[in-house]
């Protein structure tokens, strides 16, 4: 095992990831035979509560270089094995239309913690100061994001 997936797990094995999973915003599929989930790469399950939309997502992470590169996300088909199929994909507001944007790539999400978004943006950096990954950042501000995303708290009055 490598240092990158020794930080890796105890970033999972944190009491912040594991409340995650306990209170089930966040799972991890833990069949290591499967050829899409072995270091560096590592399936994640979000749950989702927007109506007509899947009640959980799952994604396929890429933590080659981590901590000190960013992760790379994509949805994932968890039955074929592959990249979900773009009809899937979270849609409906304009902040999940924008994230996940299969117009932009199929092989990442548009935030400025995804590994392949921030290599085609420059001036993301700048831009976005205090979101953009550090060196030393931690999966579970990209999960708890994407948590956010799909799962958004309605004001009711």
């Amino acid at each position: 095992m490598n240092l990158n997936e020794q930080i890796l797990i105890e970033h999972i094995n944190s009491p912040e990831f594991q409340k995650g999973i306990s209170e089930g915003r966040w799972g991890l599929n833990n069949d290591d035979t499967r050829a899409d989930n072995i270091w560096p790469n590592r399936l994640i399950w979000i749950n989702c509560n927007i109506p007509d939309l899947l009640d959980k997502y799952f994604f396929k992470f890429d933590f080659t270089g981590y901590n000190s590169d960013a992760a790379n996300a994509i949805p994932w088909d968890i039955t074929n094995g592959n990249t979900l199929p773009v009809e899937n994909w979270p849609k409906g507001s304009q902040i999940l239309e924008k994230v996940f944007r299969p117009s932009w790539r199929k092989d990442g999400l548009y935030v400025p913690f995804d590994r392949v978004a921030i290599k085609t943006h420059s001036d993301w950096p700048t831009k976005y100061s205090n979101k953009i990954w550090k060196p030393g950042d931690n999966v579970i501000e990209y999960i708890n994001y994407l948590h956010g995303l799909l799962n958004p708290v309605i004001y009711e009055g």
